[in-house]
């Protein structure tokens, strides 16, 4: 063990250094060792050897025992090695022992509870971004995400808020791909999430969550269904826009504004979420003076909307619920805002130039159609 270790710190130190046939069984034979530090030993320098690009091209990795570890191994720690060991080659793994590997983490899950359960669902979190790295469709379809949205079913609430976590994950990727989320439609994510809305209405903190994760999943999904947003959960989400004690709350409006742009139905998008009290809700939140609204351009993004909606629309009745609403009388208010802060600090700051432009901009395109037009300060 002792020499094991002294020999591995001198090869990381060799640049030109190359595993070999022979060294590459030595690290098999130790990976099965009886012995729990030799193997976890093994292991982590099969997983650096890989990392740092050490791996001869004419010696293969022999994955057969980190396979066998992952199917059988009850060692939690010992089993976490070989899963990172696993996602760190898994680019170079056929198929077959793909499936084999991520099948049984799999039905480790779905036959675990409690941090059991947790833990399982960190794993294959970690190994989906491992797989993702190299291919996003094979991640996507591997297998996962299914697992993962289904211990959203679960009746242990710390394993619905892991489970949270993981899949907001791959809401939040910057290249929030079509694949995941067709994939997430398929599963019927939203209304699992609205079930789950039912389920904890009186638990504040998860209910947000699911909140939250519903609104992230659907402004990411392409020609969103009007059917789904006639969800439980999506009426929450326009009623939450306005609660202050709720973290983050503004940007569901930014979330709403993505799902009308992106649906081709857009009159029936609108009617729902007008049903829901849309409109209200921006009205109470632009008349707020207590507000910092100036990181939250989706707010105004979702005015542009409407407006423009409005303005090629032969139903005013959107024009009219804004005109009586105030909002074009508020949005004046912030670019008055925008003004004395210009006259008396000086530069304005980038985020507020946007929004003070895009809300002169509405209000101009507001007030096309009156014979008045409020004065500026």
């Amino acid at each position: 063990m002792e020499f094991t270790t002294v020999f591995l710190r001198m090869v990381y130190g060799d640049d030109q250094f190359k595993v070999s046939h022979r060294l590459s069984n030595q690290l098999v034979q130790l990976m099965q060792s009886s012995n729990r530090q030799v193997k976890m030993m093994a292991m982590k320098s099969c997983t650096e050897f890989y990392s740092y690009r050490r791996w001869s091209e004419e010696c293969k990795f022999d994955i057969k025992p980190m396979v066998e570890m992952t199917v059988h191994e009850s060692d939690q720690q010992v089993l976490r090695l070989a899963i990172d060991l696993f996602s760190t080659i898994c680019s170079d793994i056929d198929d077959g022992n793909f499936g084999i590997v991520v099948s049984r983490l799999v039905s480790r899950l779905e036959s675990s509870s409690g941090s059991v359960a947790v833990g399982n669902i960190k794993n294959l979190q970690t190994m989906y971004w491992k797989i993702h790295r190299h291919d996003p469709v094979k991640a996507a379809e591997c297998g996962i995400i299914p697992a993962l949205v289904n211990t959203l079913r679960s009746v242990d609430r710390t394993v619905i808020s892991q489970s949270i976590v993981a899949i907001q994950s791959f809401c939040n990727v910057t290249e929030y791909c079509e694949v995941i989320s067709a994939e997430l439609m398929r599963l019927d994510l939203i209304q699992t999430l609205s079930n789950l809305c039912v389920r904890y209405s009186k638990n504040s903190a998860l209910k947000t969550r699911i909140i939250k994760i519903a609104g992230s999943a659907a402004s990411g999904m392409r020609d969103f269904p009007v059917s789904l947003v006639r969800s439980l959960v999506f009426e929450q989400l326009t009623i939450s826009m306005c609660d202050v004690s709720m973290s983050g709350s503004l940007r569901l409006f930014g979330y709403v504004n993505d799902m009308i742009q992106k649906s081709k139905n857009k009159d029936e998008m609108i009617k729902v979420f007008r049903e829901y009290g849309i409109m209200q809700q921006l009205n109470t939140i632009i008349s707020r003076r207590d507000m910092d609204l100036c990181d939250y351009d989706g707010i105004v993004k979702l005015i542009k909307t409407l407006v423009n909606f409005a303005d090629n629309h032969p139903d005013s009745s959107i024009r009219t619920e804004l005109d009586q609403g105030g909002i074009f009388e508020n949005l004046m208010d912030i670019v008055n805002r925008m003004i004395l802060i210009t006259e008396t600090e000086g530069l304005l700051p980038r985020s507020l130039k946007r929004v003070s432009s895009i809300g002169f901009m509405l209000l101009i395109r507001a007030f096309s159609h009156t014979t008045t037009m409020p004065k500026l300060i």
